[in-house]
């Protein structure tokens, strides 16, 4: 399907994201799959590798079904039958204690990262491609606050290059280039691969996810273009960005998209596009979890795309690749929203978190979504936020994501999916031609909720009220651990190469 052609879709149809979530099917099937390798069926008669996937035992149809043997069942044909069917390869029984061995791993694993996924799922890592940096992300020059919870702003990263410019005087080194920041003007392709040590990464759709690592062999950030073997994957990026667009219509006006807006000097710190955001977050003083404030009106059009089946989709996809790349800090997050949960039950969550781990997601509805270079700040540090592009325009020429502590320029079509941790990695994107759409979905969680649950569900000035004063130098020296300690949470790509055998 040509993506430039929009295609009509009805944002008041939403459908519900337990349909179309890869990770919650594998959640329902959970304990089926247990129940199966109890009973350990014989297989069903089949080619020995099939290019089709196998459908699910509840949706399968009768004649699909694999039937279960009993007792006095055979697992060895007759003679006869043998004969007759000498192509068919029928796979030796295990021993049980080598399913119960491999059951406890697995069960192991699950309780550890808090993932629902299969072993045929965890071993989709041993495709990725590794693309190494030289990066490494527990270095001084790493813009993070003193609490440890989230990046610097602007303000305070120029004051850092102050100090460093006075340190370097005395001691007659160079400043470092990672206190430089970049201009705040856009970029063409050309213009951004001109910058000093910029480097093109070129993007195969729905090839091999790309894990890029830094220098101490962790998994920083994910590139992914896509499912392989999703055949409709074209058309579900034509449906999502349709949707975008059409509720941009209905919160913007049909003439939103007639001028893109201008950047000048009030236009916001990422750029002048239309944006929205739905979820929980905390900061700026807020005492509690609080949902973002939204007309009503605005709330019911947000909630429906984000319960539009294409855009769930994309939903699902991200959290599939947060529990394969970064288990232990997708198991962080999980343990931070549940303990939220559990606190008030009455707090809005985006979905059942088995669906979407992230408290808050951003709808950037262009009409030409393009950034400038920034950091989100508050962010949790350490954490991923995932970006997906979507809406009609040429990745080869425009819309490229630049991070610019990396010195990368990555190519990024629509239907994509990055993970970043883009509170400490200032990032931007190449400006996209004229007449072009472009949109971009981003789902995060901030700091201050990660904050607030340390701290008992209680703020920093809450819990300290009552701190002795040896409590409070404890506390103060957590602080200067806290991010080290959260980078560890990033994963080796040999640590998930190893676990897709568990």
């Amino acid at each position: 399907m040509d993506l430039k052609t929009p295609c009509t879709v009805d944002l008041s149809k939403a459908i519900k994201i337990t349909n179309v979530r890869l990770s919650d099917l594998l959640a329902q099937h959970a304990d089926q799959l247990n129940e199966l390798d109890a009973e350990d069926p014989a297989p069903a008669a089949s080619p020995a590798y099939s290019s089709e996937p196998a459908p699910p035992s509840d949706s399968a149809p009768e004649t699909l079904k694999r039937p279960r043997p009993s007792s006095s069942q055979s697992l060895v044909p007759d003679t006869d039958d043998a004969n007759e069917n000498s192509s068919i390869v029928r796979k030796k029984k295990r021993p049980l204690k080598h399913k119960a061995n491999r059951n406890a791993m697995r069960a192991q694993v699950q309780a550890v990262d808090g993932h629902t996924l299969k072993g045929s799922a965890l071993r989709r890592v041993l495709d990725t491609a590794s693309l190494p940096t030289g990066i490494s992300l527990e270095t001084h020059t790493i813009p993070v606050a003193s609490t440890g919870w989230i990046g610097l702003q602007d303000s305070h990263i120029a004051n850092a290059a102050a100090h460093a410019a006075e340190s370097a005087a005395q001691t007659s080194e160079s400043i470092l280039q990672a206190f430089e920041i970049p201009p705040r003007r856009f970029l063409d392709r050309e213009e951004a691969l001109a910058e000093q040590g910029m480097r093109l990464i070129t993007a195969e759709m729905q090839g091999p996810t790309t894990a890029i690592i830094d220098a101490d062999n962790r998994v920083i950030i994910i590139l992914n273009c896509g499912p392989t073997g999703a055949t409709d994957w074209e058309h579900a990026t034509n449906e999502a960005s349709t949707a975008m667009d059409e509720a941009a219509k209905l919160l913007y006006g049909p003439e939103y998209d007639k001028e893109p807006l201008e950047l000048d000097d009030d236009s916001p710190r990422r750029g002048p596009h239309y944006a929205v955001h739905l979820g929980t977050g905390m900061g700026g003083g807020q005492q509690r979890p609080t949902p973002f404030d939204l007309h009503h009106s605005v709330r019911r059009i947000l909630t429906a795309l984000f319960l539009h089946d294409a855009i769930a989709r994309f939903v699902g996809l991200a959290n599939v690749l947060f529990q394969l790349y970064a288990p232990k800090l997708y198991k962080s997050y999980l343990d931070t929203m549940e303990a939220l949960q559990e606190w008030d039950g009455n707090l809005i969550f985006l979905a059942p978190l088995l669906s979407c781990v992230f408290a808050c997601v951003t709808f950037n509805f262009g009409p030409q979504t393009v950034t400038l270079p920034h950091l989100d700040f508050l962010n949790l540090a350490w954490g991923w936020c995932f970006i997906t592009a979507l809406g009609w325009y040429d990745y080869k020429k425009g819309g490229h994501l630049i991070i610019w502590d990396l010195c990368l320029v990555i190519e990024f079509p629509p239907g994509a999916t990055f993970a970043i941790p883009s509170a400490v990695l200032r990032h931007s994107n190449v400006s996209i031609q004229k007449g072009e759409k472009r949109f971009s979905i981003t789902q995060y969680t901030s700091a201050g909720l990660f904050r607030f649950v340390n701290n008992g569900c209680k703020t920093d000035k809450a819990v300290k009220a009552t701190m002795s004063k040896a409590e409070k130098r404890e506390f103060a020296a957590a602080a200067q651990n806290r991010y080290s300690e959260g980078i560890q949470m990033h994963s080796t790509l040999e640590d998930l190469q190893k676990r897709a055998f568990m």
